[in-house]
């Protein structure tokens, strides 16, 4: 089970199972037992969509309520490594696998936002 918090400081709690993997499939197209992490970085929208999905034992809210919490760039950062971390111990035998690839896509996503010349708020200047 991996944390992330929203804008407002609640911790959600995500923790994979098959029938919330399905459900994440079903409702965003995205297969998390096959490859998630592409269509992620392609289309940064469908994240809080599947970490609602993830959470949603946990969840009292609507899904566009769940998103209005992801307006911070520093929020969508840390549920983009909860969600991926999550996958990886959902995983095990592919785990050393994922979480090189978090490593390698966060780089990414570090140059990707300096070009763009925004800068998370926790980053060194």
């Amino acid at each position: 089970m991996t944390i992330f918090k929203d804008r407002d400081g609640r911790e959600w709690h995500i923790h994979y199972t098959f029938r919330n993997a399905k459900t994440i499939r079903q409702k965003t197209g995205v297969n998390i037992l096959a490859n998630a992490i592409t269509p992620v970085m392609e289309d940064l929208f469908l994240l809080p969509a599947m970490l609602y999905y993830a959470c949603e034992a946990e969840n009292e809210m609507t899904l566009t309520e769940f998103e209005d919490k992801f307006v911070d760039l520093d929020v969508i950062d840390d549920g983009f490594d909860a969600f991926v971390a999550g996958i990886a111990f959902f995983t095990p035998s592919r785990r050393d696998s994922i979480l090189q690839s978090l490593r390698e896509l966060k780089e990414q996503w570090r140059k990707m936002t300096e070009t763009a010349g925004v800068m998370p708020e926790n980053s060194s200047e």
